[in-house]
C-alpha cells in the first residue's frame, strides 16, 4: 500500500501563488475594460438571451408554414401523377407533422417568458387550424374524385383546398407579424435599460474591484481550509487502507499492464507471498499454466474488443500458493476508471472445503444409487426366490383341487388358495412401491370394457363377503361410456384395494361401487369412482395421513385388522399418475367413502351388448328391496331405459300395490324381512299375477329357485346393471316364461379349466418343459400333463438345447434362471439354430418368477413369444396354451 506520507506530499496544493498573480491581473483587466464590458454586455443580452428565444419562435411558426405547404402539396401533386395511393400517404404523414407542429408552437407560445399577452397569436393560429379543418375535408374529397376518376369535381375542392391554403398561410403570416411586433417592442425597452446601464457602470466595476480584492482576501481563507481537508483525505485514507488489509479473502488491485499496485495482508496469509514478492510483479505470478503465459494477452484482448472472461464476472479457477501448491478459488474481478487510467480489483475466495463436500456429496449420491440399484436387485431376487416356492404351493392345491375332496378338504385347500393368493397380493404390492419409490411405475393404456370389470370386481367382493350382513352394490351411471382408454389393469387394481379395505372393516351394512362422469370432453372423459361401505371408519385425525406409506389408522400390535399399509400409498399414486386425484371422508363408526377420479379417453371402437339400447319404454316395472340404495340403483335404472316404476321397501307393499295397479314385471331382492323374495313371488302367484318376476340375491340361491315355477330370472348381486334391464327385456318379449332365465354362474369364484375341457382344447404332443426346481418339475408337469402327450424335461439351458436340437417339440416351457445356461441364453441359440438350419419357430413360453417390467422385456429380446409368471394361475396358462395351438393349426 502507498504509505501515508507519500499521500499527503502527493496532493498537497500548490496552486495559491497562481491565486494571488491571477487576482492581481485581474484587477488591472478589470479597471481597464470597464467601458468595453459594458457595451459586451449589452450585446450579450440583446443577442444571445432575448433574441435567441424570438427567433426560436419564429423558427417554429417558419417550420409550421412548411408543413402547411407540405400539406396542400398532395392534394395539387396528385393531378399530375394520379397516384393516389402514395400521395395520400404522404398527405396522412404530412397531415400528423402538422398537427404535431400546432401542438408544439402552442406550448411554446403559451410558456415563452418573453410573450406576455399571447391571445391575439394564439387566436391567429387557432384561425389557421379551422382553416386546416375545412382543407382536410376538401382534400379527403379531391382523393375521392379522383379514386372515382371524377378530375372536374376534383378539380373544384382542389380549388376550395388552395383557397384554405392560403387563409392558413395567411393567419401563420399574422402570428408571425405579431412576435415581430413584440420583440421590436422588447429591443426597444433594451435601449432604454442600455442607457440606464451606462449610468450605473462605473458603480458596478467599483464593485468588482472590491470583490477581486475580497477574492484574494478569501483565497488566503481557502487555502488554509484546502490543508485542513487534505489532511482529512489523510486520515480517511489511512482508514481505508486498515479496511483494505483486514479483509478475509486476498485482494489485489492491478493495472491495464497486469502489474500488481496494491494488495492486502490476506494474499500473505492465503497465499504465503510478502506483499514485496507481490506488489510491483505481473499477477501472472500466482496463476498455473496455461493461464501464467496467457495472461497478458487476455488484458490486451479485453481493452482491444471489451470481451471479457472474468472482468465483472465470477468464476472458478486455481490460483498457485507459494509453495506451488495449487489451491481452487472463485475469483471475482471488477473495472475502475480512476483519473490515471484503468485497474482491476480482484477478489480471490478459496473453495478448498466446498469441493471437498463436493466430493463428499458425489460418492454419498453413488452410494445411495448403488443402494437403490442393490435394493432393487435384492427385491427382483426376493420376488424370484418367493414365487418359486409360492408355484409349488399354489400348482399342488389347484391340482389337489380337482381332484375328488370331501367337504372338510374343500375347506382346507380353498384356505390354501386364499392365503396364498393374499400372499400373492402382498408380494406384488411391494413390487409396485418399488417401482414407485424409484420412479420406474408405468401404465399401459389400451381400449376396453369398463362395465365388465365393475361387475366382476363387485361379484368377486360379494363371494368373498364373509356373512350376510353386508351387501354388495354397483351402481354405474347410464351416461358412463362402456368402451374406455385406459390401464384396466392399474384400474381394476385401484379398485380391488379399496373394494379389500372396505371388505375388511364392514360387518354389516353395504359396500356400494358407485361410477360416474365428473368432466367430459370432445376426446376425453373424467370419470369419478367412489367406494362407500357402512364400516367402523376412521377417525377424523387419521384422514390427512391415510394415504401415506405403511400408515394405518390403527398400528399397534393389537390391532383387530392387519394389512402392510402399503395398499392405499399405491392407489394414490396410480392415481396421480392416470391423472386424478384420491380422497376419503369418514366419521368414526359411520363408515367411509373413497372417492378418486381418472382421466379416460373414449374409445368408440369397443361395441359390447351393453351399448344396444334396451327397450323398456311404457312397461310398468314395480322394485322390491329393504336396502334404499339397492332400490333407488335400479329404480334410476329402468327409468333411464323408459320404464315407469314404483318402488316399495317390503314384500307387504308389494302384494299391496300389485292388488293396485298392473304391473308387467317385477324385480325384487331375495333377502327382505318377515317375508323374502321366494315367498313375495308365490303370494303374489297365488293372488294371479303371472308376469316376468326377477329375484336379486346376495348369495347363490339358484338350486331353490330352478324348479319351483315362482321366479322367471334370476341375478346374483351385484347385478345393477345393464344386465338387469336386459334380462327384463328378454322376458317380456320372449314366447313362454316356464324356464329360469339365467347369466349361469357368472359370479362363482375359483371356477377351474377341468382336464376334459382342457384337453378338448389342445392338441400338443410333445413339450420341452426346462426347469431346475424339482417340486416346480412336479408342477408343471402335473399341469402340462392335461394338455400334451408327453412332456421332456431339461434342469439347465445347455441340457435344453441338447435336446431340442436332438427332438421335435410342439413348445417349450422355459425358465429363466437356471445354473449352467440360463433361459435368455438357451433361447438365442435355439433361435440361432432354427435360423441357421431354416427350421420353422418352435413356440417359446417364460415360466419364470422373475416377474419385474424389465425381466418380461428381456424374454422378449431374447426371442420368447409368451411370458407366465410364477405362481403359474391356471387360467392364464390355459390362455396362452389355447392361443398358442390355435395359432398353430391355423398355421
Amino acid at each position: 500500500m502507498t504509505t501515508t506520507r507519500e499521500l499527503y506530499n502527493s496532493n498537497r496544493p500548490r496552486w495559491f501563488l497562481a491565486y494571488l498573480g491571477v487576482a492581481c491581473i485581474s484587477v488591472f483587466i478589470v479597471l481597464s475594460e470597464f467601458y468595453l464590458n459594458k457595451e459586451v454586455n449589452t450585446l450579450y443580452f440583446e443577442t444571445v438571451n432575448e433574441n435567441k428565444l424570438w427567433t426560436e419562435l419564429e423558427a417554429e411558426l417558419y417550420s409550421l408554414s412548411e408543413i402547411v405547404l407540405k400539406v396542400n402539396s398532395p392534394g395539387n401533386d396528385v393531378f399530375n401523377s394520379f397516384d393516389v395511393v402514395n400521395e395520400w400517404n404522404k398527405y396522412l404523414e404530412s397531415k400528423q407533422e402538422l398537427l404535431t407542429q400546432f401542438q408544439r408552437v402552442d406550448k411554446a407560445i403559451e410558456n415563452h417568458p418573453l410573450v406576455d399577452n399571447p391571445e391575439a397569436i394564439l387566436q391567429a393560429l387557432q384561425r389557421a387550424k379551422e382553416s386546416f379543418s375545412v382543407l382536410d375535408a376538401e382534400v379527403f374529397l379531391v382523393f375521392q374524385q379522383i379514386r372515382k376518376n371524377k378530375v372536374k369535381y376534383a378539380a373544384t375542392h382542389m380549388a376550395l383546398m388552395d383557397q384554405q391554403y392560403a387563409v392558413m398561410a395567411t393567419e401563420i403570416s399574422n402570428a408571425i407579424k405579431i412576435i415581430q411586433n413584440k420583440q421590436s417592442i422588447r429591443i426597444g425597452k433594451q435601449m432604454e435599460d442600455a442607457a440606464y446601464l451606462k449610468r450605473i457602470e462605473l458603480t458596478f466595476g467599483t464593485i468588482t474591484v472590491c470583490t477581486i480584492f475580497l477574492a484574494i482576501i478569501y483565497g488566503v481563507f481557502l487555502l488554509r481550509k484546502v490543508k485542513n481537508d487534505e489532511a482529512e483525505k489523510v486520515k480517511t485514507a489511512i482508514e481505508m487502507e486498515t479496511i483494505y488489509n483486514s479483509t478475509l479473502a486476498p485482494s489485489l488491485i492491478i493495472d491495464e499492464n497486469g502489474i500488481v499496485q496494491s494488495a492486502n495482508r490476506a494474499v500473505y496469509d492465503e497465499l504465503g507471498y510478502s506483499l514485496d514478492e507481490v506488489i510491483g510483479k505481473n499477477i501472472s505470478i500466482l496463476m498455473p499454466e496455461p493461464h501464467k503465459s496467457q495472461h497478458d494477452l487476455y488484458i490486451e484482448k479485453y481493452l482491444r474488443t471489451n470481451q471479457a472472461k472474468v472482468i465483472g464476472k465470477s468464476r472458478e479457477l486455481t490460483v498457485l500458493h507459494k509453495s506451488g501448491k495449487e489451491i481452487p478459488i472463485i475469483l471475482s474481478v471488477s473495472e475502475m476508471h480512476l483519473p490515471h487510467g484503468i485497474y482491476f480489483l480482484g477478489t480471490i475466495h478459496d473453495i478448498t472445503e466446498q469441493k471437498q463436500e463436493a466430493k463428499k456429496l458425489e460418492k454419498a449420491r453413488i452410494s445411495a444409487e448403488r443402494a437403490n440399484k442393490l435394493k432393487s436387485e435384492f427385491l427382483a431376487n426376493m420376488s424370484h426366490e418367493i414365487r418359486t416356492p409360492m408355484n409349488g404351493i399354489m400348482g399342488m392345491n389347484a391340482l389337489l383341487q380337482e381332484t375328488e375332496l370331501n367337504k372338510e378338504q374343500k375347506k382346507f385347500t380353498n384356505i390354501i388358495r386364499s392365503s396364498s393368493e393374499t400372499l400373492l397380493h402382498l408380494l406384488n404390492d411391494i413390487l409396485d412401491f418399488s417401482k414407485i419409490e424409484a420412479n420406474k411405475l408405468e401404465l399401459d393404456y389400451v381400449s376396453f370394457e369398463l362395465r365388465p370389470l365393475l361387475e366382476e370386481l363387485a361379484e368377486i367382493a360379494a363371494m368373498n363377503v364373509l356373512n350376510n350382513k353386508v351387501k354388495v352394490l354397483l351402481n354405474i351411471s347410464p351416461d358412463v361410456p362402456n368402451g374406455i382408454h385406459s390401464d384396466p389393469i392399474r384400474v381394476r387394481q385401484v379398485l380391488h384395494n379399496l373394494l379389500n379395505n372396505a371388505l375388511k372393516f364392514t360387518e354389516e351394512g353395504q359396500i356400494s361401487i358407485d361410477v360416474s362422469i365428473k368432466k367430459i370432453n370432445s376426446d376425453d372423459c373424467t370419470l369419478e369412482f367412489a367406494v362407500s361401505d357402512t364400516g367402523i371408519g376412521i377417525d377424523e385425525n387419521k384422514l390427512s395421513s391415510i394415504f401415506d406409506k405403511f400408515s394405518q389408522e390403527d398400528a399397534s400390535t393389537t390391532r383387530k385388522y392387519g394389512g402392510s399399509g402399503l395398499g392405499l400409498a399405491i392407489s394414490r399414486k396410480l392415481v396421480q399418475l392416470m391423472g386424478g386425484e384420491i380422497y376419503c371422508s369418514s366419521k368414526k363408526g359411520k363408515g367411509s367413502v373413497f372417492t378418486f377420479n381418472i382421466i379416460v379417453g373414449k374409445s368408440n371402437g369397443v361395441v359390447t351388448e351393453h351399448d344396444r339400447r334396451v327397450d323398456l319404454i311404457d312397461k310398468r316395472i314395480l322394485v322390491v328391496d329393504d336396502n334404499d340404495v339397492g332400490r333407488e340403483i335400479v329404480t334410476n335404472l329402468m327409468t333411464h331405459h323408459g320404464a315407469i316404476v314404483t318402488s316399495v321397501a317390503s314384500s307387504r307393499e308389494a302384494i299391496d300395490a300389485v292388488q293396485k295397479e298392473k304391473y308387467d314385471a317385477i324385480s325384487t331382492d331375495y333377502m327382505m324381512p318377515n317375508m323374502d323374495g321366494v315367498s313375495l313371488a308365490k303370494e303374489l302367484r297365488i293372488s294371479g299375477f303371472d308376469n316376468p318376476i326377477v329375484l336379486l340375491s346376495s348369495t347363490n340361491v339358484k338350486g331353490e329357485v330352478l324348479d319351483n315355477g315362482l321366479i322367471n330370472g334370476f341375478l346374483l348381486k351385484p347385478s345393477e346393471s345393464l344386465r338387469i334391464v336386459s334380462m327384463i327385456e328378454q322376458l317380456l318379449y320372449q314366447s313362454g316364461n316356464n324356464q329360469l332365465l339365467t347369466y349361469a354362474d357368472t359370479a362363482q369364484l375359483g371356477e377351474v379349466v377341468t382336464q376334459s375341457s382342457s384337453k378338448e382344447k389342445a392338441s400338443m404332443k410333445r413339450i420341452l418343459l426346462v426347469e431346475d426346481n424339482k417340486t416346480n418339475q412336479i408342477v408343471a408337469k402335473a399341469i402340462l400333463g392335461k394338455v400334451a402327450e408327453s412332456i421332456e424335461v431339461a434342469e439347465n439351458g445347455e441340457e435344453a438345447f441338447e435336446k431340442f436340437i436332438n427332438t421335435s417339440f410342439d413348445c417349450v416351457f422355459m425358465d429363466c434362471q437356471m445354473p449352467v445356461l440360463d433361459g435368455y441364453q438357451a433361447t438365442k441359440k435355439i433361435r440361432e439354430h432354427e435360423q441357421i438350419n431354416r427350421l420353422k419357430k418352435t413356440p417359446i413360453i417364460a415360466l419364470t418368477a422373475n416377474a419385474m417390467k424389465h425381466d418380461i422385456e428381456r424374454c422378449y429380446a431374447s426371442g420368447m413369444d409368451y411370458f407366465i409368471a410364477k405362481p403359474i394361475q391356471l387360467d392364464k396358462l390355459y390362455k396362452v396354451i389355447n392361443e398358442m395351438t390355435s395359432l398353430l393349426s391355423s398355421s
